[in-house]
């Protein structure tokens, strides 16, 4: 297993795969300090709403402080969690590394849970990587003279914390599908279709219950970390836990059955 997780490490080293995800972080960072720059320094960015609009970002923070906001809009950081799923795995299928590995030299289990490791990994250092960069821009449009803080410092880790295991479920969702569905394509488009049903159905039916339990504003309402009792805090980890779980033993399930092509 260590073998295939080195394997796509070197793999992603070698591809641009990361230029892409950091120009997409820079595009919108952009957008948002352009944003507040105009609006006198205050300006606030919401990408598609999730179901109880706790993702409006605030641009005016200026220092350390900017990193607790960026994580309010980590529905826009879950679609970069794609290509990442795309580039491990699905696309495997479509070059026939999968049906080349399986019969010579890994087993399915090994293959699979290096795969979700791999992907998991790159999830949970993705929100860090995002709010650095993030805190980068902020300096340069206030000309670097914002204040550091190390309870910022601490604040940003303990949300990314509590996101983790839902980073991790999605990636285990993703994967589901890849198995299911082979197709690059495919999988983008669910994924992509996903935020968007939940935006009109939480347009029609006004239930906090529903909105507690939807994995992707559990992810956004994660951030405001100061507001989260010990209950939101349980829910959001038994969510993410239960998805990780689930899609972990209905993929290889799959996996294992699955003939590939």
């Amino acid at each position: 297993m260590l073998n295939i997780l080195k394997a796509d490490f070197y793999r992603l080293r070698k591809s641009k795969i990361w230029l892409g995800i950091l120009l997409g972080w820079i595009i919108f960072l952009l957008l948002g300090n352009l944003t507040a720059l105009a609006s006198g320094g205050h300006g606030t960015l919401t990408l598609v709403s999730d179901m109880r609009n706790t993702n409006a970002m605030s641009f005016a923070p200026n220092g350390s402080g900017i990193m607790a906001q960026q994580l309010r809009v980590s529905n826009f950081l879950f679609y970069f969690l794609i290509p990442v799923v795309l580039f491990s795995f699905i696309s495997d299928f479509k070059w026939g590394t999968i049906k080349n590995s399986v019969p010579f030299k890994y087993s399915r289990p090994q293959l699979y849970l290096a795969k979700f490791i791999f992907c998991s990994i790159l999830a949970c250092l993705m929100p860090l990587l995002y709010c650095l960069v993030g805190l980068l821009m902020n300096q340069i449009f206030h000309g670097f003279s914002g204040s550091f803080y190390f309870n910022d410092f601490i604040m940003m880790l303990k949300i990314i914390g509590l996101q983790a295991p839902m980073y991790m479920g999605f990636v285990g969702v993703m994967l589901l599908l890849g198995i299911l569905l082979q197709s690059s394509s495919a999988v983008t488009a669910i994924v992509f279709s996903y935020q968007t049903i939940i935006f009109f159905v939480g347009a029609f039916v006004q239930s906090e219950r529903f909105a507690d339990f939807e994995p992707i504003t559990c992810l956004n309402y994660v951030a405001h970390i100061h507001l989260l009792t010990n209950a939101d805090i349980f829910r959001t980890i038994i969510i993410g836990l239960s998805m990780t779980v689930l899609s972990l033993i209905l993929g290889y399930t799959v996996f294992r059955k699955k003939e590939i092509r």
